[in-house]
Parts: C-alpha cells; sequence; structure tokens
C-alpha cells in the first residue's frame, strides 16, 4: 500500500489553534490541530485528560456492575436463609471494591467487557433477584399464612 502525502494548498488543512500547516494522507478523517507527528505548536498536542476520565468513568460503570452481581450472591444466601452470610458478603464488598477499582481504571477493555456482560445478564440477573426476594417473603408469608388458616380451622371446631 502505497501512502501519498497530500501537502495543504492555500491553507486547506492548517491547524485550527495554532494555524500550521498540516499534512493529510487522504484516509481517515481531514486533521484539524497539531500532532506529536508534525512541527507545530506542542501545545495543540492534547494532553490526554479525557481518556484518563473516560476510563475513570468506565471503571466506576464496570464496578456498578461488579457489586450488582455481589448484591445478587447476598440476595440469595438471605433468600436460603442464610443471613450471616448475607451480612459476610455486605461486609467483604467495602473491601473488595476498594481493590478492584485500581484495577479497572488500569485496564478500559475489562471494564467493556464487565459492563457488556451486565447488559446481556440483566434480565437473568433480575429474574435472579425477584426469585431470591419472593424466596425471602416466602420464609414469612408461608408459616403465617399456616397460623391463619389453623385459627379457622379451631374457630370452625368451636362453633
Amino acid at each position: 500500500m502505497i501512502v501519498h502525502d497530500v501537502s495543504p494548498m492555500d491553507g486547506e488543512y492548517t491547524c485550527t489553534i495554532c494555524g500550521a500547516a498540516l499534512t493529510y494522507s487522504g484516509r481517515g478523517r481531514k486533521p484539524s490541530k497539531c500532532t506529536a507527528n508534525n512541527d507545530g505548536d506542542s501545545a495543540c498536542y492534547g494532553t490526554g485528560k479525557s481518556d484518563v476520565k473516560a476510563d475513570g468513568k468506565l471503571a466506576k460503570q464496570a464496578l456498578a456492575v461488579l457489586r450488582s452481581w455481589n448484591q445478587a450472591v447476598g440476595l440469595a444466601a438471605l433468600g436460603m436463609g442464610m443471613s450471616q452470610t448475607c451480612g459476610a458478603v455486605r461486609v467483604a464488598q467495602v473491601d473488595f471494591e476498594s481493590r478492584v477499582l485500581p484495577t479497572l481504571e488500569a485496564d478500559p477493555g475489562l471494564c467493556r467487557t464487565i459492563i457488556g456482560a451486565g447488559k446481556k445478564g440483566g434480565k437473568l440477573a433480575l429474574i435472579f433477584a425477584y426469585a431470591a426476594f419472593g424466596a425471602q417473603v416466602g420464609a414469612v408469608a408461608v408459616p403465617e399464612f399456616r397460623e391463619l388458616r389453623a385459627a379457622k380451622r379451631d374457630e370452625g371446631q368451636e362453633g
């Protein structure tokens, strides 16, 4: 593949900040600012801060997905009557988040994978959460219902 540099004609491609001439190969976006690859003003190169902010945002989104998965584990434990396990999950969550956040901030690809998995598993997680909810409520409702039924049966035998 041969790439021909196209020189700016009459200021066709110049830096919008410093006015330096820019080259354009004819492929991709047309340049608008200087880059480290040409001799323009170094102040136009950019700082990359937006990438850092984006990675931090991705890390927080991925952490939210992981948090919801851990909460689902705690809910399942509570639904099975394992209240101590549920409490342990809640306590461990704080340490887990402080340990995993730096890793997520350093690896945007991992964050995207986690977020994607969270989107795909969202419906399943909702069903799982409702099952845990039903189990927890059922653990109280079933004995209460049996007591009410027994009380009505006892009233009917007395009268």
